[in-house]
């Protein structure tokens, strides 16, 4: 299923030179001290997560009006931490290049899958890669999407945690939902993803 992500180097080139900017909303902030929010577990290795985005994408839309939903990728079998830095960078120079979620996960996945002995915490590693596929930035921009991605994996490994000793373990495709600080779990299986959506819409428009 995700061979179809092979061999996409100058595709993703194509796309950081060509598109323009739209910012994607607050995805990269800062979550954990919310009253009410949404967290979606996804893995970039994940085929399902990609069917799934688009009915993430509703449910952000949605109930944007009563939580912010968050997005956190889980440790990929291909690279630890290497998968949430690619994906955070991305996500982090939105202001520069127009992708959808969709297409940075992608992107995320295909470079980690062509570099796979990439760390998660080398910079001039990771400044010279996203250079690789066509990115444009300064020393500056990198440097900060840099410091900014390393407090996003770490608040993202502090929101796992605090999630495992929740439910014992966390899976590609939950959703944790807060609510007036209650806590509610969900799980979007690929038989009904928009009836598992439908009811977190109605949950967070009844209580928030």
């Amino acid at each position: 299923m995700m061979t179809m992500f092979l061999g996409v180097k100058s595709i993703i080139a194509f796309l950081f030179l060509s598109l323009s900017f739209n910012a994607l909303g607050k995805e990269s902030a800062a979550w954990i001290a919310e009253n009410s929010e949404i967290v979606y577990f996804f893995s970039l290795e994940c085929g399902a997560c990609y069917k799934h985005e688009p009915y993430v994408s509703l449910l952000k839309l949605k109930t944007a009006n009563h939580a912010s939903l968050y997005k956190i990728p889980l440790n990929t079998n291909t690279a630890k931490d290497a998968g949430k830095r690619l994906y955070f960078l991305l996500m982090l120079s939105q202001k520069n290049y127009n992708l959808t979620p969709l297409e940075v996960s992608r992107a995320a996945y295909s470079i980690l899958l062509d570099n796979p002995n990439t760390k998660a915490d080398d910079a001039n590693e990771y400044k010279a890669l996203l250079k690789t596929y066509g990115m444009q930035f300064s020393d500056f921009e990198f440097n900060k999407w840099w410091a900014s991605s390393s407090a996003l994996i770490n608040d993202s490994l502090q929101l796992e945690n605090k999630a495992t000793e929740e439910k014992g373990s966390v899976a590609p495709g939950d959703i944790r939902v807060v609510v007036e600080g209650k806590v509610y779990w969900f799980f979007l299986s690929e038989d009904n993803p928009l009836a598992i959506i439908k009811e977190i819409m109605e949950l967070i428009s009844d209580e928030g």
